[in-house]
Order: structure tokens, then C-alpha cells, then sequence
């Protein structure tokens, strides 16, 4: 039988996030840095309850946990979000791992004079933490910022398995078998690509979803059994999410059921992590870990702003910098690896792991913050978690009540109204775009209206997609030359109206987005589905 701690003390961790993570809640912190919190206050450096025989112990279950964490991150990779601007984006994501790279090695080298070492710290730095997702899921997310970084952290992590793969033996002076070591990341892509096909396709022929489940979780463990036996279970978790997800033709149904174990895996993968905070390390090193930190830092920020600068892309650089700095998962799993090659590079462990507590948290901040400075996330949804009560909601009025009869303020929720539910960030069109130019943002999209904004900056009006739709079979027919200009409406929302007004109007015109407008001025977007659940 396994040993009984894992068992009793996995059951002790998913308890105990209950309470750490609503405690960031509170603290209009993301929910896994309270996991990171409980961690380190259980592990082996706080009450060491999680200690360092269990850590040990967990190790297979981790590297469970993180491949199912990168075939979420897979999951939410929409191809058609990058037709037309793939090339660039890869440039980037390409750009940014190398600076980041090459500005930590050039900073270790000049600290330590040792070159292998340098390098191998550099490698551990380029990747971006799959733990980015769950900030992402946490608020809901959605738009061109949110799906750079997925991309992004999908080609640094398949990077950084093929630069260890190459590098580390090299480095090593072991012998390199490089078409072995490219072809099993090769096959183990394949092999992801074809069992996510696999799903696809039986998500059309079996109608019975528990059937369906069986199918959805066989696969899986079959397909990263199979890749790990040839060490690259990390490769096909990301192909299978990416090519069961944008292959499916029925919503997504066969994922339905891998997405359950999310929640479970978030609270036991940071737990773990937490508790394997060396913090007495994080002082000894403080000098080479703020080297790391600095060179990591002007990496992802540059390696990120340059490219999209000189390609005046939608998104902002800058934003994608910041989104992309939080590190843990795989940059961990390779530091404790190289960590066990020689005493050499035990030093290169120590502060690639000390370095790691920084960006773990102040990365996933950093992230949340790029997403409510780009409009992907809203102020209804860092409202719906600021709130959200402790206990069931009738003990929550029943304490605010309590406390209100003595005059003390407690929970007490702030107002929803349009401005707290706009998207700021939005496509814009002008009078004078093609049909061609609407289709382009369309494509983009997955709501129906889009906002037009006349040479003034001043709001001229909305194009829906049926009139769009109805425009350009017109054109194809008649070889009429029309613009956005012929197709426009007035429909608005504004500031003063209440949700339910808001709701009946989108109902009249019957559509799933409406522009907010005051005195003229844009205020961005609001979607039927963001007051759905603001009412209800």
C-alpha cells in the first residue's frame, strides 16, 4: 500500500486551501499565491507538516500535476486567434526567450566567472510559468493579451525541454544524440497531436457522457503514460490540449471532463511548491538571486516590447512583458534536475529556486494587473471575488446585519453598475474601413458588435455582424463598393442606465454587445453575457 502520509496529508491540503485561498480573495490577491502561502507555512520551513519525506515522496505525483497544468494552458490556445500574425508572434515568444536567456547568462558569468553554469542558469530563466493560467481562469480573461500569453508560454516550455535535451549533456561532456533527442520531442508532439484528434472525433459519435468521460480521461493517461515512458510527457500534454481543443466541433465537450480535476490540482500543485520554499536559501543568495532577477526581468520586458513596437501590433508590449514574468513549474523541475548533476551546479539550483519565490508571486500580480490595464479582465469580476463571502451567503447578511446595527460596515458590496462591467479594450472601427477590414475584426471576436469611432475620436456608431453579413453578400453580388460608413447604426449604452434596462435594450436590437457611450466618448464594450451574470 502507499504510504499513508501522502494520502492523510494530500486530504490535509485540499482542506486547508479552502481557507488559504479565500484568504487572498480578501486580500484582492490571486487564489494561488494563497496556496503558495499555506505551502510555505506548512513545509518543512514553517510548522513542517508538509515535510521534506512527503515532498519527496510527491515528486511523480508533480510532475503528474504539471503536465495536466500544460495541457490547460494548451486547452485555451485558439489557433484562429493567430491567422495572419503567427509568423510574428513566434518571432516574439522566440525574441523574448533569447534576451531573457542571454541577459542572465552575460549576469551570472560576470558573478561567477564559471560559463557552464552561467548558461545553464540562463536556460532555466527563458520559460514562462504554465501556473499563469490559473490567474487567467481565476478572472476570466478573454482577448488577444490573454492568448499571446498562452501561446507564449507554450513555446517557451517546448523550448526550454529541447535546450536541456541538447545543451545539458553538451555541457555535461557526455555524448549528444541529437537527431534522438529532437526526434522524441518530435514524436512525443505527434503523438499529443493524433490522440487529441482521437478525442475529437469520438466526441461526434458517443452521445452518452459518462461514456464520453471515460474516453476523455483513458486517452490521456494512456497518451502521457506512453510520452513519459520516453521522458517527454510535457510535450504531448500541450499538443493534446491544443489539437483536442481547436479540433473539436462540439463546443469542446469531450474537455468538459478533464477540466474537473482543476481545482484540486491548482490547490495541490502551489501547495507543493510552497512548501518547498527554501527561504533561509532566498537570504543566503540574496545577491546572485537579485542578479537573476534583474537580467530575468529586462528579458521578458524587452524581449516582449521591442517586436511588438516595431510591428505596431494590438497588443501592447508592454502589458505582454508584464504578463509573462512569472516563473515555477518547469523552471523548477529543470533547476532541481541540473541540481543533481554535480556540486557544480548545485549553486545554479539554489538560485534559480530562490529567484523562483520572487516571480512565483510578484509575477502572478503583475500578470492580473497587465490583464485589467489591457480590458480583458473586468471590474464585475475582481468585484465578484472581492466580495464573495466566507461562508453561505445567508450567515453573510446575517454578520453584516449584525454589525450594521452597531453602526460598523462590513462586506458591504460595492454597486454594479454598466462602468463596472465595460471592456475598455476593445476593436475599433472607422467610417471609412472595408467589409474586408470588419471581417478581419470579426474573426477576433467572439461577440457581435463592433464600435465606430469618426475622425474626431467621437462615437459615430455600431456595425453589427448580420448587417455585416447582409452588406457583404451584397457587395459579391452587385460589386457594390461599400464601407463601414453605409452599414453603421446608432445603438448605445449608457452610463445612467440600470443593468435590467441595459439587458432589455440588448434584447430589442437583439444583440450580444453594445458600445457604452458618455457625451460622445467610448467607454468601451459591454457584453450580454458580463450582465447575465451580474443580474443573475
Amino acid at each position: 500500500m502507499a504510504d499513508p502520509q501522502l494520502i492523510y496529508k494530500t486530504g490535509i491540503i485540499w482542506l486547508v486551501s479552502l481557507f488559504f485561498g479565500e484568504l487572498a480573495r480578501r486580500l484582492k490577491l490571486p487564489v494561488v499565491i494563497g496556496y503558495l502561502a499555506g505551502g510555505a507555512l506548512l513545509g518543512p520551513f514553517g510548522l513542517n507538516i508538509l515535510d521534506l519525506s512527503f515532498l519527496k515522496g510527491m515528486t511523480p505525483v508533480k510532475e503528474f500535476l504539471l503536465a495536466y497544468i500544460l495541457y490547460l494552458v494548451g486547452k485555451h490556445v485558439r489557433l484562429e486567434a493567430f491567422r495572419g500574425e503567427a509568423t510574428r508572434y513566434t518571432v516574439i515568444a522566440l525574441f523574448q526567450a533569447f534576451l531573457t536567456f542571454l541577459f542572465v547568462t552575460i549576469l551570472m558569468y560576470l558573478l561567477t566567472h564559471q560559463i557552464a553554469p552561467a548558461i545553464v542558469t540562463g536556460l532555466i530563466a527563458a520559460p514562462t510559468a504554465a501556473i499563469s493560467v490559473t490567474v487567467i481562469e481565476e478572472y476570466n480573461a478573454e482577448g488577444s493579451l490573454s492568448q499571446l500569453i498562452f501561446l507564449m508560454i507554450a513555446i517557451d516550455n517546448l523550448l526550454a525541454l529541447l535546450a536541456f535535451r541538447l545543451v545539458i549533456p553538451f555541457l555535461s561532456g557526455a555524448e549528444i544524440h541529437w537527431v534522438a533527442s529532437v526526434g522524441l520531442l518530435v514524436l512525443s508532439g505527434m503523438w499529443g497531436v493524433l490522440l487529441g484528434l482521437a478525442l475529437a472525433y469520438l466526441e461526434t459519435v458517443i452521445q452518452d457522457i459518462t461514456l464520453l468521460s471515460i474516453v476523455s480521461w483513458g486517452l490521456f493517461f494512456l497518451g502521457l503514460g506512453i510520452a513519459a515512458r520516453f521522458q517527454e510527457p510535457y510535450v504531448f500534454a500541450l499538443t493534446f490540449g491544443i489539437t483536442a481543443s481547436n479540433a473539436s466541433v462540439l463546443q469542446k465537450r469531450a474537455l468538459e471532463p478533464l477540466n474537473l480535476l482543476s481545482e484540486f490540482v491548482y490547490a495541490l500543485f502551489f501547495f507543493i511548491a510552497g512548501a518547498s520554499i527554501n527561504f533561509p536559501r532566498l537570504v543566503h543568495l540574496r545577491f546572485a538571486v537579485w542578479f537573476y532577477i534583474l537580467g530575468r526581468t529586462a528579458g521578458k520586458l524587452l524581449g516582449a516590447w521591442l517586436p511588438t513596437k516595431r510591428w505596431r501590433l494590438e497588443v501592447d508590449g508592454r502589458l505582454l512583458g508584464l504578463g509573462i514574468l512569472a516563473q515555477g513549474g518547469m523552471s523548477t523541475g529543470l533547476a532541481l534536475y541540473v541540481g543533481t548533476l554535480s556540486p557544480e551546479y548545485a549553486g545554479v539550483m539554489n538560485i534559480a529556486l530562490a529567484a523562483t519565490v520572487i516571480f512565483e508571486i510578484a509575477g502572478l500580480i503583475l500578470l492580473r494587473q497587465s490583464l485589467v490595464w489591457a480590458g480583458e479582465v473586468t471590474t464585475l469580476s475582481l468585484i465578484q471575488r472581492g466580495v464573495e463571502p466566507l461562508l453561505d451567503q445567508d450567515f453573510h447578511r446575517l454578520v453584516q446585519t449584525f454589525l450594521g446595527r452597531l453602526g460598523i460596515e462590513w462586506g458591504t458590496p460595492t454597486p454594479l453598475t454598466l462602468e463596472t462591467l465595460v471592456r475598455r479594450r476593445c476593436v475599433i472601427l472607422s467610417p471609412n474601413d472595408s467589409l474586408e477590414t470588419v471581417a478581419q475584426a470579426f474573426r477576433k471576436l467572439n461577440h457581435d458588435a463592433l464600435p465606430v469611432l469618426d475622425e474626431r475620436g467621437f462615437f459615430a456608431g455600431v456595425v453589427f455582424f448580420r448587417d455585416f453579413e447582409k452588406a457583404y453578400l451584397q457587395a459579391q453580388e452587385k460589386g457594390l463598393n461599400i464601407t463601414v460608413r453605409n452599414i453603421l447604426k446608432q445603438e448605445m449604452l449608457h452610463p445612467s442606465m440600470s443593468l435590467l434596462e441595459a439587458m432589455e435594450h440588448m434584447r430589442e436590437v437583439d444583440a450580444d454587445a453594445l458600445p457604452l457611450v458618455q457625451d460622445h466618448r467610448l467607454m468601451g464594450i459591454v457584453l450580454r453575457k458580463d450582465l447575465l451574470s451580474a443580474i443573475f
